[in-house]
Order: structure tokens, then sequence, then C-alpha cells
């Protein structure tokens, strides 16, 4: 929006088109109907309604339609919508109120969404309406993904940096042309720029067993919701780094440095529920002993421990 805006763009909000209007063939202009928001709904969105009696006009010599759409149910006047005019469908089984009949996508509940969206929910509708069909169906159910809410105070470690400006051509230049408003960043700044990453994702997602585990089983850990582990990362003299925000102390690692590599190196500090793993007795000179096998990463079932690769 602030590119388009150094280049000239005029921005009219609350706004909608009415008619379009023309003279000898041509276009010459729109008569916009002032809108202003309406009282949230249930959700809190507050959506644009009209102002009776008030319009405007703008003069124009040329009109790109950019409207957006809304679906063709024609046909389906039958089926419950809701206030929104669009197919209530259950968020489950996708089922419609007609028996039978079944609804996905920008038709549905919420309307327009992204494409992606409707394609993944395509794939969940065909198992759900396969196991109604073969007599014995099975509801669509969302997948588990651990949340976690931080605030600022979590983050005091983190040093500050400020956003690097992209480098962008010139306004006066760009609106003739056709070129990328934005140039990108050399190499330098780009690292520099990715150092600034507060890495809030897991890496081990995909290969986490405790959420294999999770959407296996009809896991609701908000049940459970109370005292959080300390959520912190330590790097120990060796390759391998370990998030406690991660670690739910099964013991693998523990048994794993002992058993199999004979070291006993890592053991448990501290009771109850503020349980770390950690060198044992709280030693760090014990770490110096590490034979840097990696095999208390590879057992390690949330990717709590993993390899520093830029060390």
């Amino acid at each position: 929006i602030e590119e388009a805006i150094e280049e000239g763009v005029i921005f009219r909000f609350l706004a909608n088109p009415e008619t379009i209007e023309g003279k000898n063939g041509k276009v010459v202009g729109m008569k916009l109907q002032i809108m202003e928001l309406g009282e949230p709904d249930e959700q809190g969105r507050r959506r644009p309604v009209p102002v009776a009696g008030k319009f405007d006009y703008m003069p124009v010599d040329n009109v790109i339609v950019a409207t957006g759409q809304k679906t063709d149910i024609s046909g389906f006047e039958a089926l419950e919508r809701n206030k929104w005019g669009y197919i209530v469908a259950d968020e489950g089984t996708f089922r419609t109120s007609m028996e039978g009949v079944f609804a996905i996508g920008d038709a549905t509940n919420e309307g327009a969404s992204i494409a992606i969206a409707a394609v993944g929910e395509a794939g969940e509708a065909a198992k759900v309406i396969d196991s109604y069909l073969a007599g014995n169906e099975v509801p669509y159910r969302r997948p588990y993904y651990s949340k976690r809410k931080f605030d600022a105070e979590e983050l005091a470690d983190r040093k500050k940096m400020a956003r690097a400006r992209m480098p962008r051509h010139d306004a006066g230049e760009r609106r003739r042309d056709f070129r990328e408003v934005n140039l990108g960043y050399d190499d330098k700044v780009a690292r520099e720029e990715a150092k600034r990453c507060l890495e809030c994702g897991c890496h081990d997602f995909y290969e986490c067993k405790l959420i294999i585990h999770a959407n296996r089983y009809p896991i609701k850990p908000e049940r459970l919701e109370g005292d959080k582990h300390p959520d912190f990362t330590e790097e120990s003299l060796v390759v391998i780094e370990r998030n406690q925000g991660k670690c739910i102390t099964c013991g693998l690692c523990v048994r794993e440095c002992d058993i199999v590599v004979n070291k006993g190196i890592l053991g448990f500090v501290g009771r109850g529920f503020n349980t770390v793993i950690k060198p044992e007795f709280n030693d760090q000179k014990i770490i110096a002993e590490c034979a840097e096998c990696r095999k208390c990463v590879d057992v390690c079932p949330t990717g709590a421990l993993r390899v520093i690769t830029n060390k």
C-alpha cells in the first residue's frame, strides 16, 4: 500500500461503486455509495453498510472491475443458509441440512477463502463421504498443533535488531513500467535479516512423535492448562542445542547416553514439575566428556535436542 501511494495511487475507503456512467460510448465517471462500518457481528467484525442517501461522484476514463466475487449457489435454495447467504455445513462431516448432500469451500459457512483451503477441504470431505457411503461415517477432525503464547519477557535475552530498509526503484520511474518495486537485499544484509528470526516454529515438526500421538488420540491439552515449563535454549560446549520448552523429560536421552554410549553425562536436575535434563549434578564441566555421537538427538521424540549446524 505504501509503495502504491508513493506512485500516486489514491485509495477511497468505504465507497462502493453504484453505477458506471458513460458519454458518447466512453466511460466518464462512477457514482459511489458512501458506506460506514456496521455493528460488530458474533465474531467482532464490522461489515460496511450503506449510508442512506449519501453518494459521491468520481470522474474516470477507465474502469477495471476487481470487486470481490460471490459463489453462485442457485439451484440449492432448499439448503439451509446463514445470514450471509452461505450454505450451512457441518465442520466435521460437511453435511448440509439435506440428507446425502455435502458442501465445502467458498459456498459454505465463512464464505470465500484462498483456493488451496477449498482444495484441502475437498480431500478431507472425500474421505468422510466415502466412510458415509460405506455405512460407518468418520467425521473429519482438525489436526492438533501445539500452540503456546509467549510475551516480550520471554524474549528479553534476544538482542534487538532494527529491520533493514528494502531498497526500491524510484517511484517516479517505476510508475511508468512494470519493474518490481523492491530491488532486494545484497548477501550481507540478507544474512543480517535472517538473524532477526525468532525461530518460533519447530524444526522437528514433521518428525515429532508427540504430535503424531496427539493426533492419533483425541488429545485436549486445554483441560490441563496451567503452569508451563520455562522456555529457554541452552547451547553446550559441543554442537548440540537443548530447548527446554520442548522437553517432556521422557529420559530417553539420559538412558541413551548412559546405557548405549556408556558416558552417563546427562541426568535429571531438580525435582517435580521443574525437573530439567542437564549434565549430571548440573556440572557443566562434565559436558566436555561428550563424544558428540549425537545419539541423544536421534532418540529425542520432540526435537528438544538438535545439532547446531553453524558451529
